[in-house]
């Protein structure tokens, strides 16, 4: 897999229009499967089975920040002490700099009923 390979534009992913939420993509649909490779790659570098490459690493740092920034994604209106907010995730997910940042945000993701994978 060559470096130049890697590179994805999230910014540049359509959302699906499901009529009432614009959805984002689901990665296990990616035709080229360099994200599936990389999540998978991130899955057992968590597990600690192997190693991810930076290249991996920003792919699906990028993919999820893509997931974050959906529009069908709402603050909700009385959200429980200690669950992180939208906002919150939206930015973390920009700074986040490890494996270990990015399987922490996950979890702070299904604090707020969101699953990004």
């Amino acid at each position: 897999m060559s470096e130049g390979s890697m590179l994805v534009d999230f910014k540049q992913l359509p959302y699906v229009d499901m009529g009432h939420a614009q959805v984002p993509l689901y990665w296990m649909n990616e035709q080229s499967g360099i994200l599936k490779e990389s999540i998978q790659a991130f899955l057992e570098a968590g597990m600690g089975k192997s190693e991810i490459s930076p290249e991996q690493f920003e792919l699906v740092r990028g993919y999820l920040e893509y997931v974050i920034k959906a529009p069908c994604w709402q603050e909700p209106p009385l959200p429980e002490k200690g669950t992180p907010t939208l906002a919150e995730l939206r930015r973390e997910i920009v700074e986040a700099k490890t494996t270990k940042e990015l399987d922490a945000w996950l979890h702070r993701c299904l604090k707020l009923g969101i699953d990004p994978l």
